[in-house]
């Protein structure tokens, strides 16, 4: 039995706990057997799965043999994707014309991806999720199975407590758009508001835009540059350029706060920080926030 099938099983039961916690039968009596070796999903995993806590002693040493497996060959078939992204990105070939052996790398690391995926690693669905959101060799367009990946992505947090803010960021645009599954407003902000409780900037970022147009209600400039500060590393030139850009603004103009000289400068170096990491800015509204710091 695969690790997903046992998974399966686990869930089951799992609803099958609950049922009998909700009818008041509070002693629950079940045979644990540790999985075999061969099974990379650790006993801490199943035990946490079924809200069941295990004995301290286990967990100390569960905690310190734990290697987790599916993270390991994750990061061995991006080690192949990065590489082929490289050369494209260099200028070596273009994804349409994929010398054979990059095509044949591509391809073992999107079945060494696949394995960590089906080991309920949830970075691992995410990826999976993109090339076939975007129709990458070897895998085709589909945006369907995009977002089934993503969804599973995100069923990790719930089920393993394994978080991934990019799947959860990607299934609120696909679901607010409308791409791959019925467009549900609501749902796609929710899971937004949740990737950018775990520090998502895109997810902030996005958000702190949407308060700002107001949509979906009434305009929240101050929420707005809560998320903005949030994404952008608090105006200290880090975090997401788009956030930053933003915040900038903000700064400029005063909306959602007080318009006064110190947040200008702090706007200036926002702006200034933007430009330097060579996002589509407009060169006018640095000089415009100069010009106002200098002459007020």
């Amino acid at each position: 039995m695969v690790d997903g099938e046992v998974v399966s099983e686990l869930l089951k039961l799992k609803a099958v706990m609950r049922a009998c916690r909700a009818r008041g039968e509070t002693e629950i009596e079940f045979e644990y057997r540790p999985p075999k070796p061969s099974v990379s999903l650790r006993p801490f995993l199943y035990m946490s799965l079924l809200e069941v806590e295990a004995p301290e002693s286990l967990q100390t040493d569960l905690h310190s043999t734990m290697k987790p497996v599916p993270q390991k060959t994750y990061e061995e078939g991006m080690v192949l994707f990065r590489t082929a992204l490289k050369r494209v990105e260099r200028g070596d070939f273009s994804w349409d014309t994929l010398p054979p052996g990059t095509a044949r790398d591509l391809e073992k690391s999107r079945d060494t991806i696949t394995s960590a995926a089906r080991q309920w690693w949830p970075h691992a669905m995410n990826h999976l999720g993109m090339l076939a959101a975007t129709g990458t060799h070897p895998s085709p367009l589909n945006a369907e199975d995009a977002v089934r990946w993503w969804e599973e992505a995100c069923e990790t947090e719930d089920n393993l407590g394994i978080y991934c803010g990019d799947a959860c960021y990607n299934l609120a645009n696909a679901t607010m758009d409308g791409v791959g599954i019925a467009p549900d407003h609501a749902r796609g902000v929710a899971l937004l508001e949740r990737a950018a409780a775990h520090g998502h900037a895109l997810a902030q970022s996005l958000l702190g835009d949407m308060c700002a147009r107001g949509d979906g209600g009434k305009t929240n400039t101050k929420k707005a540059v809560e998320l903005w500060k949030a994404a952008s590393g608090g105006g200290k030139g880090e975090g997401e350029p788009e956030a930053q850009f933003s915040l900038g603004k903000a700064f400029m103009s005063g909306t959602g706060l007080s318009n006064t000289n110190p947040q200008l400068a702090v706007g200036v170096r926002v702006y200034l920080n933007v430009v330097r990491r060579r996002v589509k800015t407009s060169h006018d509204h640095v000089l415009q926030v100069a010009s106002i710091l200098l002459f007020s």
